[in-house]
């Protein structure tokens, strides 16, 4: 489909797997990635993360685990791109142990390749969440935000709602 978009339109301009429109990390193999990479014009690929604790995406009923999207991170970046990682804060169930696991994970992974976005959990009609209140930010995320978005390697969507990615 990338394939014949590029060829019936001229110079077009393919953006795959960014906001919002991340991508899910169970999904991510090395040959996707072969295949779509000369196709795209973004170097950067958002994994929806979403949490860094197993504990809360079996809660939230994510069919992806921390590894996968480890697994994922490792693909993308040994095929030469960027990753943009997307963590909900604040998700039903989400407990302080779940976000110090969530910025440990994030603590190690953090770099010039490997970004991450913060958004807020925001309950949406239709869908299992509808009736959870949206979170608060906590200290503790605030800190950890101002710690790496200096280098731009934290963003926060409800700080800087005009990023797009990256790049």
């Amino acid at each position: 489909m990338l394939e014949a978009i590029k060829k019936s339109h001229s110079a077009p301009r393919i953006n795959f797997g960014v906001f919002p429109s991340e991508v899910r990390p169970e999904y991510v193999t090395r040959e996707l990635i072969r295949e779509i990479k000369p196709l795209i014009s973004n170097m950067y690929i958002t994994i929806g993360l979403q949490s860094g604790s197993d504990r809360v995406l079996r809660t939230v009923q994510r069919d992806h685990t921390v590894r996968d999207a480890l697994n994922a991170v490792d693909i993308i970046r040994t095929e030469g791109m960027g990753v943009l990682l997307d963590i909900i804060c604040g998700l039903p169930g989400e407990e302080k142990p779940d976000r110090n696991t969530t910025f440990q994970l994030l603590q190690q992974l953090l770099c010039n390749e490997i970004r991450t976005r913060l958004h807020r959990f925001t309950p949406l009609p239709a869908t299992p969440f509808a009736h959870a209140p949206p979170a608060v930010i906590e200290d503790d995320t605030l800190e950890f935000l101002n710690l790496y978005r200096h280098n731009k390697w934290a963003i926060a969507n409800w700080e800087e709602p005009s990023q797009e990615s990256p790049e």
